[in-house]
């Protein structure tokens, strides 16, 4: 064999070596790569997810258990127009003032009345309430049964008619709830249609207010933790 020959095929075999060793260095590279990305995905998986609820605040909070936004909570707060001046201002700065300094956005017949709206936004306000609270005293039962004067556009009428016809097909009435102004109202409570409901005196605030959440998180679906 010439040495011309055993030359060519020295340096052959170099330039070879070198593709080859990249080629493997490729190959390692791209497996590592696929092995980290698997162990990334795996991990991610395993990961427990973070709660709805989560509160990045440790401390106690009012909101603690909410799972929505202020905004998406709706009460409505119905009382009887008869009630006194004493009894109204009680409703105002025991009830709904104190339910919105929580952020939950409250309504009644007052204010429909100030923005100038009037019964025809009634029931569409009560039906899109998550919650609707009862002032059930004397006057909230004498209107109830009719033994006064109705009022113009009365919220207990659309109350009354809204719950007799889900009470007669069978449809759930948990979003309405019964609130005392004193110790000796539960009398006062309409029988056949809010005797079941969840009762609170206006002094319950926070129990008030852990009811509408509860209500809330039901009406969409989500689980309180």
């Amino acid at each position: 064999m010439s040495p011309k020959l055993l030359l060519s095929d020295v340096s052959i075999s170099s330039a070879v070596l070198p593709v080859t060793v990249c080629m493997v260095l490729v190959v390692v590279v791209v497996m590592v790569v696929v092995v980290v990305i698997v162990v990334e995905v795996v991990v991610r998986r395993r990961r427990p997810k973070p709660s709805v609820l989560a509160n990045s605040d440790p401390s106690p909070s009012p909101r603690a258990t909410s799972c929505v936004s202020p905004s998406q909570e709706r009460v409505f707060v119905s009382y009887s127009a008869h009630s006194t001046s004493e009894e109204k201002d009680r409703v105002m700065n025991d009830l709904i003032s104190k339910l919105e300094k929580y952020g939950i956005n409250t309504s009644s017949h007052d204010f429909l009345v100030q923005r100038g709206e009037m019964a025809y936004r009634l029931e569409e306000e009560i039906c899109q309430s998550s919650v609707v609270l009862c002032v059930c005293n004397k006057s909230f039962f004498e209107e109830w049964n009719g033994n006064t004067p109705l009022p113009q556009a009365s919220t207990l009428v659309y109350i009354k008619s809204l719950l007799a016809a889900d009470l007669q097909n069978g449809k759930d009435i948990s979003k309405y709830a019964v609130v005392l102004l004193e110790k000796g109202d539960a009398h006062y409570i309409p029988t056949h249609y809010l005797s079941s409901c969840k009762q609170f005196y206006i002094s319950d605030t926070e129990d008030i207010v852990r009811f509408i959440q509860a209500e809330d998180c039901t009406r969409l679906g989500v689980t309180v933790v």
